[in-house]
């Protein structure tokens, strides 16, 4: 069951295959309205903004023809920004050669990717190695993480 605490309005929570949502008495229309929405094929459901590089977005649940044209304009503007820049962070990630120097050297990560492009201009990687006994996680260079694949430079604990 979904709880509110002592000082909460409003909670949701979701899974790979279910939503919900719990108000206070006071928010019973607004939830009326939302399940209306989605009701109509009106509802929209989206993730909001993610604080940093690891932050985790909350879910929105939104009646779209409530929503300013304004906020829609926004929206649009910046997914659109949003899938260009992954993109081209993973055009970068296949012209590095990075993935390729690390499988032939036998590296392994839980996860590896461009995360940003840096103040120099070159792309900062994610880097979360296994072996963290030997390996350090954190943000590197294309050409640091080549010196990983020859077992060099700042990856490797010393």
């Amino acid at each position: 069951m979904l709880r509110l605490y002592e000082n909460e309005e409003l909670s949701g929570a979701w899974d790979e295959s279910s939503f919900g949502v719990n108000a206070r008495m006071g928010y019973k229309e607004a939830i009326k309205g939302l399940y209306n929405a989605l009701a109509h094929k009106e509802g929209v459901i989206m993730f909001g903004g993610r604080i940093g590089a690891f932050g985790n977005p909350g879910l929105l649940l939104l009646n779209y023809p409530m929503i300013p044209e304004d906020l829609k304009k926004g929206f649009r503007e910046n997914d659109r920004e949003k899938r260009e820049e992954k993109v081209l962070y993973r055009k970068l990630e296949q012209e590095s050669g990075v993935f390729e120097a690390l499988g032939e050297s036998g590296k392994t990560f839980l996860s590896l990717s461009i995360k940003g492009i840096g103040k120099d201009g070159e792309p900062r990687w994610w880097l979360n190695p296994l072996m963290q006994n030997i390996y350090n996680a954190g943000w590197y260079t294309t050409k640091e993480l080549m010196q990983w694949a020859k077992n060099e430079g700042p990856i490797i604990k010393r």
